[in-house]
């Protein structure tokens, strides 16, 4: 699973699952470098939304500074129809 000091779900006994227990959409993540905790929550809205997945799965989160990082949740958060808090509407 993406690595940042441990799995972003982890599970009780922590071992791996046998590969006949992996769901293919979601083991794609597998593969993703996460720097902080941005990272994590988008990749953990890209775990529970498939449709998202397949939009923006091939990103690069590493290549991506935080700015963009933000615009890149910001632009899932309104697919998903996520309104910003209202605190930080202008």
């Amino acid at each position: 699973m993406p690595t940042f000091h441990d799995d972003f779900v982890p599970v009780t006994g922590g071992v791996d699952l046998p590969a006949d227990r992996l769901r293919p959409d979601v083991d794609r993540l597998r593969g993703l470098v996460l720097d902080c905790d941005l990272d994590k929550h988008i990749v953990r809205i890209l775990a529970l939304h498939p449709d998202l997945r397949d939009r923006f799965g091939d990103r690069d989160l590493t290549s991506l500074d935080l700015l963009a990082k933000r615009a890149l949740l910001d632009e899932m958060n309104e697919i998903l129809g996520i309104r910003p808090p209202s605190h930080s509407r202008p």
